[in-house]
């Protein structure tokens, strides 16, 4: 249960996280120091009080600290006292409860992201701001009762009605704003850390008939697909087969599509990327909208144009751990640390397992977030535009990488815009279509 929080301390990106949490809680709680008192120097009318919920829901562990000393930075600025140390526990646990509890309350809980759209999580997500407050309003209650400050059955009332007024009136619009966005940044504690295991983000993958052996890995269907508010669709009509064990290119000039496919392909097209989406897309006979994006990472392992954007931890050793602690529970110690040596050999990462992802160069950087998306071993590997920024050389060796899985049984799609940049990847091309042509090599 700790393993989460002390974590935060020893990778520099969470702290950084925590930091930022900190300074935008304090930022929105200084400017009512001077407002609308409620108990005067003790509890104030605070908007901001929804900033720990939502941060939780979306960062985790991160949030505990971060509203912990936000908290704190704000009470120097009119409330510092004796009492501060307790509206430091307060806090924390206020921005510790809810991820915690988020998928942990039995038939209470949605089973779906923490997103409040549909009525089951918006009854999830009032329960929860329920329970945090108390544990704020009970702690901060309890320890200005005992010093002798001010009484619980006075303060406390006032705190919870404060956190869960502003909670649930700021909260919702908030989350829907920025959940999709944090989910399209990589930035989602349930998609990182080692201690994260509740139903929503691990819950087992739906059960699903067995494919015939023959049948295609990837199947796509008549796919459309428009981004909320596009003028245009990014996807119109798309179809496509791929067999396991093959390497497929789908090839497009900026702004084609290709990058909107390979949301489609692990989920992120209908989960969190709004918009209006229609047509089929079968992963080993499963359809992409019955499990969640947590579920089908483990299956296809999806490397975005932007590859830096998912390093996230401090060393090539622990990028890998990181990975293999969320997706691959089941895992013991002995096992990680097998797997976590298997794949930096695998592309040639095992003489640097010490090093600063910030210190390793482009082509080495994107061998590491590739290992990160190879370490769960998922049948299918999905590479967005992956030779936009490599040189001939480091092309070379991703090449190699790619037919060695392949010839393992991998099924490898990438994206590209050049026809010559694939070429050497797939050996032939077929056009199947404008604005999309696809190759497969097996």
């Amino acid at each position: 249960m700790t393993a989460g929080l002390l974590e935060v301390w020893r990778d520099t990106r969470q702290l950084v996280l925590a930091a930022q949490i900190a300074a935008i809680y304090a930022a929105a709680l200084i400017p009512f120091k001077v407002g609308i008192p409620i108990i005067p120097g003790f509890v104030e009318l605070r908007p901001a009080n929804a900033i720990p919920v939502v941060a939780s829901l979306l960062f985790g562990p991160a949030a505990a600290w971060g509203a912990a000393f936000g908290n704190l930075i704000g009470d120097l600025f009119g409330t510092l006292g004796p009492g501060s140390l307790f509206g430091l526990l307060g806090n924390f646990l206020y921005g510790y409860v809810p991820y915690r509890l988020w998928g942990r309350l039995g038939p209470l809980s949605s089973g779906r992201p923490p997103e409040p759209s549909a009525p089951r999580q918006i009854l999830e997500y009032a329960l929860i701001c329920i329970l945090a407050s108390l544990a704020c309003a009970g702690t901060i209650g309890w320890g200005l009762d005992v010093m002798r400050l001010l009484p619980f059955q006075v303060l406390a009332p006032a705190i919870f009605l404060n956190n869960v007024l502003m909670s649930s009136l700021l909260g919702p619009p908030l989350l829907l704003f920025l959940y999709p966005r944090v989910a399209r940044w990589g930035l989602l504690y349930a998609d990182g850390p080692h201690d994260r295991k509740a139903t929503w983000a691990h819950s087992p993958v739906p059960a699903q008939a067995q494919p015939a052996p023959d049948a295609p890995r990837m199947l796509i269907r008549d796919l459309h697909f428009t981004y909320r508010n596009g003028a245009h669709p990014a996807l119109h009509g798309l179809s496509l087969s791929v067999k396991a064990g093959t390497l497929s290119a789908v090839l497009g000039g900026s702004g084609a599509g290709k990058s909107t496919l390979c949301y489609c392909l692990n989920g992120l097209i209908p989960h969190y990327l709004p918009g209006e989406f229609s047509g089929t897309v079968l992963i080993d006979g499963r359809d992409t909208r019955q499990a969640t994006v947590s579920q089908h990472a483990r299956s296809v392992g999806l490397l975005f144009q932007d590859f830096e954007a998912q390093l996230v931890s401090t060393n090539v050793d622990r990028e890998l751990a990181f990975t293999l602690g969320n997706l691959c529970p089941d895992l013991s110690r002995e096992a990680i640390a097998a797997r976590i040596t298997d794949t930096l050999r695998l592309v040639g990462l095992d003489g640097h397992r010490a090093r600063d992802p910030l210190s390793l160069s482009g082509g080495e950087r994107q061998r590491l977030a590739i290992a990160s998306v190879l370490a769960p071993r998922p049948p299918v590997l999905v590479l967005d535009d992956p030779t936009t920024d490599l040189d001939p050389a480091c092309r070379g060796l991703l090449y190699a990488l790619l037919r060695h899985l392949v010839e393992t049984g991998t099924t490898v799609v990438l994206t590209d815009h050049e026809t010559e940049d694939a070429v050497p990847a797939v050996g032939l091309l077929r056009e199947t279509g404008l604005p999309w042509r696809a190759a497969a090599y097996s």
